[in-house]
């Protein structure tokens, strides 16, 4: 009986010079429980869990590893260096070079302003989405930080253990270049790079 071949991930990572967009490499991707699950977006939640409980990219990322391995890969410099733009077979990126990333699937999730609690045993406090804005060296990000109704997204940001933070409904747009931006439904970005956090007040705090 033939060994069943799984699609590995199609993902894409951002640093200060290029555009990296490919496969995770099947020895990082076959860390997750289950490989067929590592991009599942169902997962992701929006169901009243926060991308912070989930697993996948996000976990990946934040393992204790010096790097991240991208095989069929194609590299997009942001300067024009022509020995950079090219197709390789495999490419490691050092997880702290690492500005932002993303996996790559066409899903899009319901959007909504306060996510319910889970009704099950172990029941999750209410979150709420709070848009933020990070400058991440030569990008400017615009997205959703999912974090517990009535924190303050600062802190929730900065004072979390972990050096990758997943948002979402997520822009980015490459400062030296304003007309170069794009949007991701799921944009992990490394909280170690950001240089400033912008957030706007809470619906709340808006009043009517």
């Amino acid at each position: 009986m033939t060994e069943q071949q799984l699609e590995l991930p199609a993902i894409e990572v951002v640093t200060e010079t290029a555009w990296i967009s490919g496969h995770l490499s099947r020895d990082q991707a076959s860390d997750a429980a289950n490989l067929s699950s590592v991009l599942n977006l169902d997962e992701y939640g929006l169901r009243g869990r926060s991308m912070i409980e989930s697993g996948r990219l996000v976990d990946v990322l934040n393992r204790d590893r010096a790097y991240i391995t991208v095989c069929e890969a194609r590299i997009q410099p942001f300067f024009p260096l022509q020995l950079l733009d090219r197709h390789v077979e495999q490419v490691a990126v050092s997880t702290a070079e690492i500005l932002c990333a993303a996996p790559l699937r066409p899903d899009t999730p319901t959007h909504g302003s306060v996510e319910p609690a889970s009704t099950g045993a172990y029941a999750q406090p209410a979150r709420e989405r709070r848009t933020i804005e990070l400058q991440i060296g030569p990008i400017l990000v615009s997205g959703d930080f999912h974090i517990v109704l009535g924190s303050d997204p600062v802190a929730a940001f900065f004072q979390r253990d972990l050096d990758f933070v997943p948002l979402t409904s997520a822009t980015v747009t490459y400062l030296p270049e304003p007309q170069r931006s794009w949007v991701r439904e799921v944009l992990i970005v490394n909280k170690r790079r950001a240089q400033i956090l912008m957030s706007a007040a809470s619906a709340e705090a808006a009043g009517p």
